[in-house]
């Protein structure tokens, strides 16, 4: 019962055009919602402080779902605001290793930046 030796294939890199393409389509995104999430959390925060007041709890016995709209709401933000500092991060990296300039000293940083 031996199985065929399994060919690895190596990964397609993406061309660079598409690449350009989907980082000028994701790095604003990112920045934008944060930014609104900035903009809007007291007022979406202190909706759903109210909301949370008023709606039945459900879950079980044992796991009620408190303040769930709150918490989803704080979640979105955490998220936003760790993506976002994450590419500033990012961005200091590859001014470090002259601006794109030396790929293998980019890519160590990004590593060191990703085992964080």
């Amino acid at each position: 019962m031996g199985s065929a030796p399994s060919k690895l294939r190596e990964i397609p890199r993406d061309a660079w055009t598409h690449r350009l393409r989907r980082r000028l389509l994701t790095i604003p995104g990112i920045f934008l919602g944060a930014l609104l999430w900035l903009l809007t959390a007291p007022l979406i925060g202190l909706l759903a402080f109210v909301v949370d007041l008023f709606r039945p709890v459900g879950g079980t016995e044992l796991r009620p779902t408190r303040w769930a709209t709150l918490r989803m709401w704080l979640f979105a933000g955490a998220y936003l605001g760790g993506e976002a500092l994450g590419l500033m991060w990012l961005l200091g990296d590859w001014i470090r290793s002259g601006f794109g300039s030396r790929p293998e000293r980019l890519r160590e940083l990004a590593h060191a930046t990703q085992r964080r």
